[in-house]
């Protein structure tokens, strides 16, 4: 190396130092996208270490050539050691370093939303004191922000670096008189031109005299990646196909596949695809060679002029400068040894070949759960958005402030159930895992409790329960609940609804209860059955209704009842069937009432109610092939007899129909006949039941005329019955406070195995529109407050005990026909007028009928007729009166 090579000058400030000032050597190491590193081998008289460490020193070379080589820094390291030699006495050698780069020092955790790189990395130079005027951005691309990106647990610098790798975007450094700059780019091609903008080529360092020139050329050619594929998921798009890739021409075929790939919209993926494919191919062709000129510097452009075959412009992308200011042949500490020099060693690549930045920072990889807080705005207790998705602010957060900005929205796993939704509330504890260990990647797995969020059970005394409880918000005013307690001997199974539970079921409801069941009802109740529905009670029913109870009935009401029913009604009771209505206490005919509640009702469903005139139409009708299919059943009392024609009227096809499928039937009877007729079909009816179900048939002695009583299907407040089946003795009682009122378009039936009872504290009006059946084993016993009002087209009634009707007020009974057999004795009692109206009425009691009104009274038995009070008689219309003895005796 000539003389003139090695002639350099320099000239160092460097704070705290006094006296005198000789430089020994200087070593730099540069390269594009890492910090340079300048050492300075000096002596001097004095340097105060404290002053000098950390402060700014500014270098200047200038060589044989006039090249002006300018390098500052600020003092990161000091080495200091002493020697013998009295004219040098300490030496000195100090490490400089950016300015920029002493943010590597600021080490830790911080979240960045909704920026983009270049603003990520200004913000974090700002906040660590940089000033803009030390970076200089040349971006030709431009850069999408970021939902969410997470300095975890590593160095401020080490993040920038990652970010600026991932981007493609590569720095480097220029220093001049002032100090450095940092250069932020993305285009290689684009960057500044050094000076001298050429160098020349010669073949060593001996050759070419006093210029500035490049010896030692060496390139390089590699394999590289040909292609590159990225793929990723979004999840609010989790159809959308994100596959991206990016190829070069090359004759080796290879490809490099990532995921995830880091994006969510198939544009940016292609264009992370091709800054992928440039990092990867980006040293494909390489260079390195030696120079004198002291002005090489990484990411700037040079051109190569008189090469053999690598003339051409490149791109600097690392250099290192050796000067030596002069000889130091003896070895020792902080001893740069060697003769004089100058020379600079660097790495170059093609211009059109783009240069990315190598991916050497690693990523963070958050291994294992945390856990966090649930967030959200001030005031609210849930906070989500459409997708269940929170807010959450990290331990290690300290710039949150627990708000609805403190991080991104978090994805919250489900229970593994379909339809699973828990959304956690603000203030929670949660548990925060991050796909694949990405820190910008968290989900949310659980809640964790903590003593401001304890668990809902006191523990551990109530450690066997488990369960699920969320509060109401906002306010936490109640709670929604299911729980399991499985202490032994002790289990169960708690719901609890802070306002309503709603429960939907597609096809069937199966609820067994093996003892006791209580449903408490604060207010209303409402139940809509859409076809049928059954209720079997085996002990005693107590139904209380404390004020209007409106039950209406289009076809069938049946009540199944094995043992005592008992309905306590404050108010009124108002009852409607369209069709039948069956009470049945007990199982006294089953094997009738199971062809007609299996055929004629159905059948009978749709007549209206009304006039005595249609029963035919009504209860006839239906009723008759069922009672046919039933003749097994019915047994002798099949064969009935009676002349009637007609059960109203003098031609009743219905009647026909039954009695040629019963073998007996006359024309031409009158209508008190037919009366009769229907009174002994019902009678057959109900002797041939009671002899299936095992029980003797009723008496044909015993009381005589007269209204029934309590209506159909519970009778005067009931409104409803029970039907078919079951065995033992029931019971059935009806308390109503107010009024009844009763309207059964076709059939009303009272079947009981033991008696009935019913207290009315008002009217009570009944209304049936073709019959009413009341078979009872026991007595009948009906208390009206009011009056009684009752219409029924035809009567049957059979009680094995005594019949009783007491009114407060008036009791009026219409009938077309009936017939009624009681065992016991049979009363009706009315405060006011008491009135029966039917077509034909017949008295007939083994022992005594009594009629009484005020103060008279008409007694009939086995000895004669007595009238007591007042004898007068008043008779309308034609009478005939026969007496044997002819005579009336005055009571």
């Amino acid at each position: 190396m000539s003389d003139a090579s090695q002639a350099v000058s320099v000239t160092a400030i460097i704070p705290g130092q006094q006296g005198e000032l000789v430089v020994h050597a200087l070593r730099t190491h540069e390269e594009v996208s890492r910090r340079f590193v300048v050492e300075l081998d000096f002596s001097t008289q004095e340097l105060d270490l404290e002053e000098a460490r950390g402060g700014s020193v500014q270098v200047m070379l200038t060589d044989a050539f006039g090249q002006v080589r300018n390098l500052s820094g600020v003092v990161d390291r000091i080495h200091v050691v002493a020697t013998d030699d009295p004219e040098q006495r300490v030496r000195y050698r100090l490490t400089l370093v950016p300015l920029p780069w002493l943010i590597s020092y600021r080490y830790g955790f911080r979240i960045f939303q909704e920026m983009s790189v270049p603003d990520i990395v200004k913000a974090l130079f700002k906040d660590a004191g940089v000033e803009a005027k030390l970076l200089r951005w040349t971006l030709e691309g431009s850069y999408p922000k970021r939902e969410y990106c997470v300095q975890y647990h590593e160095s401020e610098w080490d993040f920038v670096c990652r970010l600026l790798e991932e981007e493609g975007i590569w720095f480097a450094f220029e220093h001049d008189a002032e100090g450095h700059v940092m250069v932020l780019s993305d285009a290689s091609a684009s960057a500044e031109t050094m000076e001298p903008a050429s160098l020349p080529f010669r073949f060593d360092s001996a050759r070419g005299g006093d210029t500035v020139s490049v010896w030692d050329w060496r390139g390089a050619v590699r394999a590289a990646v040909s292609k590159v594929s990225l793929d990723d998921y979004d999840m609010l798009h989790p159809s959308k196909k994100l596959a991206a890739e990016h190829v070069a021409q090359d004759a080796i075929q290879s490809e490099w596949y990532e995921y995830p790939g880091r994006y969510t919209l198939p544009a940016e993926g292609k264009r992370l695809a091709q800054r992928r494919l440039e990092e990867l191919r980006g040293r494909r062709k390489s260079a390195q060679a030696r120079s004198n000129s002291v002005g090489l510097t990484p990411g700037r452009r040079v051109s190569l002029e008189g090469h053999p075959f690598a003339d051409g412009e490149y791109f600097v992308t690392s250099s290192r400068l050796h000067v030596r200011f002069h000889s130091e042949e003896q070895p020792g500490p902080l001893v740069d040894k060697g003769s004089a020099r100058c020379e600079v060693a660097f790495d170059v690549v093609p211009v059109d070949q783009p240069f990315r930045p190598r991916r050497d920072t690693p990523r963070p990889r958050i291994v294992g759960l945390q856990t966090a807080r649930v967030t959200g705005p001030s005031g609210q207790e849930l906070h989500c958005d459409e997708h269940g998705r929170v807010k959450v602010q990290f331990h290690w957060d300290r710039d949150g402030q627990m708000d609805e900005k403190s991080s991104c929205w978090v994805r919250v796993s489900q229970a593994h159930t379909t339809g699973s939704v828990m959304i956690p509330r603000i203030g929670w504890e949660v548990l925060v895992e991050f796909i694949d260990g990405d820190p910008d990647r968290p989900v949310c797995l659980g809640r964790v409790y903590n003593p401001l969020n304890p668990p809902d059970y006191s523990l551990p005394a109530q450690k066997t329960v488990s369960g699920h409880r969320s509060n109401s918000s906002p306010g936490a005013g109640g709670s929604n609940e299911v729980s399991f307690d499985d202490s032994a001997n002790g289990q169960r199974v708690y719901i609890n609804g802070a306002h309503d539970i709603s429960i939907k079921v597609a096809n069937d409801k199966l609820a067994k209860v093996t003892v006791n069941e209580n449903h408490t009802v604060g207010t209303d109740r409402t139940m809509s059955v859409g076809a049928g529905e059954k209720v079997a009670v085996k002990g005693i029913h107590n139904a209380a209704v404390g004020k209007d109870q409106k039950v209406s009935v289009g076809a069938t009401r049946t009540v199944k009842v094995t043992g005592a029913v008992s309905e306590e009604i404050t108010g009124d009771v108002k009852l409607t069937v369209g069709g039948l209505e069956n009470m049945q206490v007990g199982n006294p005919i089953a094997a009738v009432l199971e062809v007609i509640a299996s055929e004629a009702i159905a059948a009978a469903s749709g007549a209206a109610a009304g006039a005595a005139s249609r029963a035919e139409a009504t209860l006839l009708g239906p009723i008759a092939p069922a009672l046919n299919a039933a003749r097994g059943a019915l047994g002798p009392a099949a064969e009935l007899a009676g002349p009637a024609a007609a059960l109203f009227g003098g031609d009743n096809t219905a009647v026909a129909v039954f009695g040629s499928s019963v073998g007996q039937f006359a024309r031409g009877a009158d209508q008190g006949d037919a009366a009769s007729m229907a009174a002994g079909m019902a009678q057959a009816v109900a002797s041939g039941a009671l002899a299936r179900a095992g029980m003797p048939a009723p008496s044909d002695s015993g009381g005589g005329g007269g209204g029934g009583g309590g209506g159909g299907g519970g009778g005067g407040g009931g409104g409803g019955g029970g039907g078919g089946g079951g065995g033992g003795s029931g019971t059935w009682g009806t308390t109503v406070e107010g009024a009844v009122t009763e309207d059964i378009g076709a059939l009303a039936a009272i079947n009981s195995a033991t008696g009935v009872s019913f207290a009315v504290g008002g009217n009570s009006t009944e209304t049936v529109g073709a019959a009413r059946v009341e078979l009872i084993r026991g007595g009948k016993n009906e208390q009206v407050g009011v009056a009684k009002f009752e219409t029924v087209g035809a009567y049957v009634v059979n009680v094995s005990k005594a019949l009783a009707i007491d009114a407060t007020g008036a009791v009026a009974i219409t009938v077309a026909s009936q017939k009624q057999d009681i065992t016991g004795g049979h009363s009706i009692t009315a405060g006011a007028a008491s009135t029966v109206t039917a077509s034909k009425v017949a008295l007939e009691a083994s022992g005594k009928v009594t009629l009484k009104c005020g103060l008279a009274e008409v007694i009939v038995d086995s000895g004669g007729v007595t009238i007591k009070g007042a004898l007068s008689v008043t008779i309308e219309g034609t009478s005939q009166i026969s007496m044997n003895p002819p005579a009336i005796v005055p009571g």
